[in-house]
């Protein structure tokens, strides 16, 4: 079954299988939402990521899908790292796409060790999580399109997320 929805009320502008939507499917002159193809949003999009203290693995619930995953170092991010705040992983990064503009993802990161705390840098400004969950190696953090978090800064249906989890640095000498 083709062209079942009218244009006005389709609201995502690809579908699965990454083809503009609404468009006419059937050649009848009037573009609609198909519904040849199952549209469902996942439960979660899983990523990992190597960093110099082992594979971070990350969940993403509320995305459609996750690219652009990679580590970074904390230089590279800009701006002065937090004082007292090591980064045994680096800082992580991800663009999460997502079905509505100015909507929400959660994130869930499994670590190789603990982490403490959990800092965002954005435009070379490190700031704490505060209202991350952290809970020895799991971390889990809610991002809104378009507001502090979300790199970009446009409420666009993307969310861009450098993150670097941290643990307290102890000064030895």
């Amino acid at each position: 079954m083709i062209d079942a929805i009218p244009a006005a009320e389709c609201f995502l502008d690809h579908d699965q299988r990454q083809i503009l939507r609404p468009l006419d499917g059937n050649g009848d002159g009037t573009a609609a939402c198909d519904i040849g193809a199952v549209e469902a949003v996942p439960a979660y999009v899983e990523f990992s990521v190597s960093t110099p203290h082992g594979t971070i693995v990350g969940r993403v619930y509320g995305a459609l899908t996750v690219s652009g995953v990679g580590a970074h170092t904390i230089a590279s991010l800009g701006g002065t790292a937090p004082a007292g705040v090591a980064f045994p992983f680096a800082a992580i990064g991800f663009t999460a796409a997502i079905a509505v503009p100015g909507g929400s993802i959660t994130v869930e990161l499994e670590l190789p060790s603990p982490a403490t705390s959990l800092w965002k840098n954005q435009n070379g400004v490190w700031f704490q999580v505060v209202d991350a969950e952290i809970d020895g190696t799991t971390i889990t953090y809610d991002l809104t399109d378009g507001e502090a978090g979300d790199a970009d800064g446009s409420a666009n249906a993307v969310i861009v997320d450098p993150v670097g989890p941290g643990i307290s640095a102890a000064f030895t000498g």
